[in-house]
C-alpha cells in the first residue's frame, strides 16, 4: 500500500474577496491557455462578465500583475503578458533539471500503485495523440495537457518531496 501522497499546493482555496475570486478565475483561464498571451482585458468587459464594478476588476488585475501574468499600461488597459524568449529559456532549462530530479525521486519511492497510475496515464496520452485526426486543435490540446499535466503530477506525487513539487508549480504558473 503506497503511503498517503504529501498535501499539493493549490488543493485548498481560502478566496478572501470578489477581486480574489476573479483574479483566481481569471489566473485558471491564464494559465489554461483559454486567455491567450497578448490577450486584452478590458475592464468594461470583465465588469460585465463578473456582474461588479470596476474596482474588484482593478484589484484583481493588480494581483495578476504582481504574479506577472498580466501587464498594466496606463490608458492602454490590461493585458495578458507575453513571456520573452530569454524567460522561456530560463524556465525551461530550470524546470527539465527539476522535472528530471523529481524522475529520479519517484524511480526510487514509488509504490506498484503509483506505477499502475502512471501507466493508466500514459495510456490516456497515446489515446489523445492517436486520436488526433478526429478532434479538432482545441479538444487535442486539452486532452493532451490533462493527460500530461496528470503524469507530471504522479510523478511529484511519488517524488514525496513536497519542497520540490512546490517550486515546479511556481516555476509553471510563470506562463502556461
Amino acid at each position: 500500500m503506497c503511503p498517503p501522497p504529501p498535501s499539493t499546493p493549490g488543493e485548498v482555496l481560502a478566496v478572501t474577496s470578489l477581486a480574489d475570486q476573479i483574479a483566481y478565475r481569471l489566473r485558471a483561464e491564464i494559465l489554461d491557455g483559454k486567455l491567450p498571451f497578448g490577450a486584452r482585458l478590458q475592464h468594461e468587459d470583465l465588469a460585465a462578465r463578473f456582474g461588479v464594478s470596476r474596482t474588484p476588476i482593478r484589484e484583481a488585475l493588480r494581483q495578476l500583475q504582481a504574479l506577472n501574468l498580466v501587464e498594466l499600461a496606463p490608458n492602454r488597459g490590461a493585458t495578458v503578458r507575453t513571456p520573452s524568449r530569454a524567460e522561456l529559456v530560463e524556465v525551461y532549462e530550470l524546470r527539465a533539471e527539476m522535472e528530471g530530479f523529481a524522475c529520479a525521486l519517484a524511480g526510487e519511492r514509488a509504490c506498484a500503485e503509483d506505477l499502475d497510475e502512471l501507466e493508466r496515464t500514459q495510456e490516456r496520452l497515446t489515446e489523445a495523440v492517436t486520436a488526433a485526426g478526429s478532434l479538432d486543435d482545441s479538444e487535442l490540446d486539452a486532452a493532451v495537457t490533462e493527460a500530461n499535466t496528470a503524469f507530471h503530477s504522479l510523478i511529484h506525487q511519488a517524488a514525496g518531496n513536497r519542497r520540490l513539487t512546490e517550486s515546479i508549480e511556481q516555476l509553471r504558473s510563470v506562463f502556461p
